[in-house]
């Protein structure tokens, strides 16, 4: 593959996590769609976008800059669909659910953050 980033098995789970977040919002209230709804898919894209960013960079250490940046997104995901459940946009299962698979791409970006300073 041309980009670095595409090699990477967990952008696959950061795609699937960005898929859901948009299935997700597509049925927040019409008057969020300039509010929550545009900053939940905002920080899911963010979390993809500093991967590629930070794969072109040319040293590990300046990779996992952007991977910590990523990380930063998948908690301000979590974060705003905990409030979308406070607010009944989402479901507990749902927010469960998205729960469950924003940990498990928080361990993998972990897991790679740390493969890049070795």
């Amino acid at each position: 593959m041309a980009f670095r980033y595409e090699d990477l098995d967990v952008c696959k789970d950061i795609q699937a996590l960005i898929l859901e977040i948009y299935n997700l919002t597509s049925n927040f209230p019409s008057d969020e769609r300039f509010g929550l709804t545009t900053q939940a898919r905002r920080a899911g894209t963010s979390i993809l976008l500093n991967i590629a960013e930070g794969s072109a960079r040319r040293t590990n250490k300046e990779f996992s800059r952007f991977i910590t940046y990523s990380l930063g997104s998948v908690t301000e995901s979590h974060s705003i669909m905990k409030i979308a459940l406070s607010l009944k946009f989402i479901t507990q299962i749902q927010y469960d659910s998205f729960s469950i698979k924003a940990e498990n791409l928080w361990r993998r970006l972990c897991a790679l953050r740390t493969s890049q300073s070795t």
